[in-house]
């Protein structure tokens, strides 16, 4: 596939010219992860969509923004294999840090992030059978949207 052999030169390309330690290896990484779980590849995807976590972790700290979107990946990768409570966990804690981040001012409250991870959080809840809680992180994630992209907004 196209795609697969392009993410995976990007990724090679970013490991030789700025190393395994690196934002854009990481970023590569994630990009991967979400091919080759588009592809049924849930295994390797989790492990890149992990490595990626952990680089990112060990670059920014556990509370980065972008610690949060390796979270959300790997949510979305438990979530398709099925594994509902799994990728719930996973949602919460990309939740926790973006919500923390709004707190610091790191993340704004009406941020894409934000509503990104209350909507995954959503479906994950969905999965675990939970819709009343699943309803309320949907609404919450659907309000910023709204608020973010004037489209979105009905005319009086």
């Amino acid at each position: 596939d196209e795609a697969m052999k392009a993410y995976r030169q990007c990724l090679r390309i970013n490991r030789r010219v700025y190393g395994d330690e690196h934002l854009d290896t990481a970023g590569a990484l994630c990009n991967l992860a979400q091919c080759l779980r588009d592809q049924g590849q849930y295994d390797h995807a989790m492990d890149k969509a992990e490595e990626a976590y952990k680089t990112f972790v060990l670059l920014f700290g556990e509370k980065h923004p972008k610690c949060a979107m390796a979270l959300d990946a790997m949510s979305a990768i438990r979530k398709s294999q099925g594994k509902q409570d799994e990728a719930a966990d996973l949602a919460q804690r990309a939740l926790d840090i973006n919500m923390s981040n709004v707190s610091l001012g790191v993340v704004a409250p009406d941020s894409e992030e934000a509503a990104s991870t209350l909507l995954d959080e959503a479906d994950a809840l969905t999965g675990q059978s939970r819709p009343e809680e699943a309803l309320a992180k949907l609404e919450q994630g659907l309000d910023i949207i709204k608020r973010l992209h004037p489209a979105t907004k009905t005319k009086k």
